[in-house]
């Protein structure tokens, strides 16, 4: 663990700036040449989020979070063929790690209350909304899917209404949002299609990769949301 504060600050300025670098790299690069470098992006957050290890659920929780959502990519990135039920999966194990670190964060015993009943919840809804809306074509990468997004939602919500409110979690939260919304209407040509033309399809399709606009900054963001904690401690 690094301690000394100007020491963390100067390798987080460094870390920003290379994912900002990948971030743009990847939208100026062919898909075959980008891939390994998405998978770096993620990864690297991962690595990063490392070098502020301490005993605390907030690190825990963040840390096996990024290792899961590095799982994610090499499923869905990294690999030739893609595996989407398991890259889905490892995605919907992210969430649940990062609930657990905002409902151990939280200090107001009714709000965790909620926030735990509403998970439980979410483990009825996805299933039965996913069959109801899509009847015959549901299966299990929907239904994970959309366990996935409703917890990422709550996510967002609960980090948002905390008494000690970290924007870095809550902006990460947002971005991470956007790319999924963006991957999700990308790849519901099995089970809904878009026409051409239409407003969905125009603003999927605004001249460059605009998931991974948000995603790679979405995943910084959420490697660097432990820092304030990390800070206020010295």
């Amino acid at each position: 663990m690094i301690k000394n504060k100007k020491a963390l600050t100067f390798l987080c300025s460094i870390f920003v700036i290379v994912e900002i670098f990948l971030s743009h790299y990847v939208q100026i690069t062919s898909t075959d040449i980008a891939n390994p470098a998405k998978f770096f992006a993620i990864a690297l957050a991962c690595a990063f989020c490392v070098l502020s290890i301490e005993k605390s659920n907030v690190y825990l929780f963040t840390q096996l979070a990024l290792v899961a959502t590095v799982g994610a990519d090499y499923f869905l990135v990294y690999i030739p063929e893609r595996h989407q039920l398991y890259g889905m999966l490892c995605f919907a194990v992210a969430q649940i790690l990062y609930f657990l670190r905002i409902y151990f964060e939280d200090t107001c015993q009714k709000r965790k209350k909620l926030n735990l009943i509403l998970r439980i919840a979410t483990l009825i809804i996805a299933p039965v909304c996913t069959i109801a809306f899509l009847g015959e074509k549901a299966d299990m990468l929907a239904i994970v899917s959309v366990f996935y997004y409703l917890n990422i939602c709550l996510n967002l919500v609960f980090a948002s209404i905390q008494s000690n409110i970290n924007p870095l979690l809550v902006i990460g939260f947002i971005c991470f949002i956007i790319c999924d919304t963006f991957i999700g209407l990308a790849n519901v040509g099995p089970y809904l299609q878009i026409p051409e033309g239409s407003f969905i399809h125009t603003i999927m399709n605004p001249g460059f990769d605009p998931s991974w606009a948000f995603y790679i900054p979405s995943q910084t963001l959420l490697a660097i949301s432990i820092l304030p904690n990390r800070f206020k401690k010295q």
